[in-house]
């Protein structure tokens, strides 16, 4: 069992729902925004523009 399946069985065995993860998913994406945009304008567009070739590419 990799990890990823063992994440899944213990959440599942916790009762631990989606909308709890949407709230963690959140917390950690709002920390990573605060982090690029206080690295200012360089990280800022490399962000963007890693974001946007990430679109095209699926």
């Amino acid at each position: 069992m990799n990890d990823l399946q063992t994440l899944i069985e213990w959440v599942n065995n916790k009762y631990i729902d989606s909308v709890f993860l949407d709230d963690v998913v959140h917390e950690l994406k709002s920390k990573e925004a605060a982090e690029i945009n206080n690295c200012g304008l360089e990280a800022q567009l490399e962000y963007i523009l890693d974001a946007h070739r990430g679109c095209k590419n699926h």
